[in-house]
C-alpha cells in the first residue's frame, strides 16, 4: 500500500534558530519523506535550489487574501451576518482581504445591531486589531525594525531614501542587538520587511529615480492600510513629539525631488503652514497648468482650517502677490460662468480662451 502523502506548513520561520529546531528537529521529523515524493528543508538546503527541481511550492502573501467573492461568502455563509452589499464592499477594501482582520471584525460585528457604523469606523485602532497587531507581530520584531515602522508610518508611500531622511532630522536608531535583525541603511530595512511578508506591499507603478534627478531607481512601497493606521496610533502613543519632526523631513525631501503636492501635504501636517503657504505660492501656476483644481482647493480649505492668523497674513498681500490664491479666484470666475452642466469636477482642464483653469 502507498503511503498517504502528508503536508508541513511552517509559519514564520524567522523566528526559529537555523542551529536548533530548524535544522535538527526538521530533519528528523521528516527522515523518510524521499519516499513519499518531498524534501526536508535542512540547514545545509536552500529554497532556490528546491525551486529549481520544482520541489517547491510557493505561496505568495498575495494568493492568501480574500477576493471580494471571498469576503461576501466568509461573512455571509461562514459568519451568518446579514450585511448589504455595500457594507461588505467597504469592510474588504478596509482589510485588503486580511483574512485575520476579517474575522476580528466578523466577532466584532456578533453584538452589534448597526455593523455599517462598525465598518465606517473600522481600522488598526479597532482594540481587536491592535491588541493583536501588539501581541502577535509588533513586539516579536527587533527593536531597531519598531523604530523604523514607527518613523515611517506617517507616509503614505516609502522607498529607501525618503526613509533615510526622516533619521536625518531626528535621532538615530538604536543599534542591531539580535544577529537576524537587518542592519544597514532604509533599503535594506524595507528590502527585509518585504521577504518577511511583514505588511509591507510593493508598487510596480513608482520608483523614485525617474523623475529626471539622476539618481538610481529605488522600489517604492505601502503599508497594508490597517497595518499603517495601527503604527500611526503607536506613534501618537510613544513619540508624539516627534511626529511634526518626521512631517517637515518627508516635506523637504519631497521639495527636494521636484514633487510639490506630498511636499504640502506634509508640511500641512507638520503645522508648518507658513512653509505650505510658500510652497503652494511658488507650485501654484504648474498646479493650475496640469487642472489640479481641486488640489488647490482643498490646500486652501486645509490652511483655513489649521491657521487663522496663516491664512489671514495671505490675504493681507497685495492682489496678485499669492499666487495659489489668485489662480483659484481667476478659476473661479471662469467657471461660474460656464452653465452647470458643464461645471465637472473630474474634468479640470486649462482653457484656451481665457487661459485658466474651467470645466470642459
Amino acid at each position: 500500500m502507498a503511503p498517504s502523502p502528508f503536508f508541513l506548513m511552517i509559519s514564520r520561520r524567522s523566528r526559529t534558530r537555523p542551529s536548533l529546531a530548524w535544522s535538527g528537529n526538521l530533519s528528523r521529523a521528516c527522515r523518510g519523506a524521499h519516499a513519499c515524493g518531498w524534501h526536508p528543508l535542512g540547514a545545509g538546503d536552500r529554497p532556490r535550489a528546491l525551486r529549481a527541481r520544482g520541489e517547491l511550492l510557493e505561496i505568495e502573501p498575495a494568493q492568501l487574501r480574500f477576493s471580494a467573492s471571498e469576503t461576501e461568502s466568509f461573512l455571509r455563509q461562514a459568519r451568518g451576518l446579514k450585511l448589504e452589499q455595500a457594507a461588505i464592499s467597504a469592510l474588504h477594501r478596509r482589510t485588503e482581504g486580511w483574512p485575520t482582520a476579517l474575522w476580528l471584525a466578523s466577532v466584532s460585528m456578533e453584538r452589534r445591531a448597526q455593523p455599517e457604523t462598525f465598518i465606517a469606523g473600522f481600522s488598526g485602532s479597532n482594540a481587536a486589531i491592535a491588541d493583536y497587531l501588539v501581541e502577535d507581530v509588533f513586539h516579536h520584531l527587533p527593536e531597531p525594525v519598531r523604530d523604523f515602522l514607527l518613523r515611517t508610518s506617517i507616509l503614505d508611500q516609502l522607498c529607501g531614501p525618503l526613509c533615510d531622511a526622516l533619521y536625518e532630522s531626528g535621532p538615530q536608531a538604536p543599534a542591531p542587538a539580535d544577529g537576524d535583525a537587518p542592519a544597514g541603511n532604509s533599503a535594506d530595512i524595507l528590502a527585509w520587511l518585504e521577504r518577511a511578508s511583514l505588511f509591507l506591499l510593493p508598487l510596480e507603478s513608482e520608483r523614485y529615480g525617474e523623475r529626471g534627478t539622476g539618481e538610481q531607481p529605488q522600489q517604492w512601497y505601502r503599508y497594508h492600510s490597517l497595518f499603517s493606521s495601527f503604527l500611526r496610533g503607536q506613534l501618537a502613543q510613544t513619540m508624539p513629539q516627534a511626529v511634526p519632526g518626521l512631517h517637515m523631513a518627508a516635506s523637504r525631501w519631497y521639495e527636494s525631488q521636484g514633487r510639490p503636492v506630498p511636499a504640502i501635504e506634509h508640511a500641512f501636517a507638520a503645522g508648518a503652514v507658513a512653509h505650505a503657504l510658500q510652497l503652494l505660492d511658488s507650485a501654484a501656476d504648474e498646479l493650475l497648468a496640469q487642472g489640479r483644481m481641486r488640489l488647490l482647493t482643498r490646500c486652501w480649505r486645509r490652511c483655513r482650517r489649521t491657521s487663522w492668523r496663516a491664512g489671514r497674513s495671505c490675504r493681507s498681500r497685495a492682489p496678485g502677490r499669492c499666487r495659489s490664491r489668485a489662480a483659484l479666484a481667476r478659476a473661479s470666475r471662469c467657471c461660474r460662468q460656464r452653465p452647470p452642466k458643464a461645471r465637472r469636477a473630474s474634468c479640470w482642464r486649462m482653457c484656451a480662451r481665457c487661459g485658466t483653469c474651467c470645466s470642459t
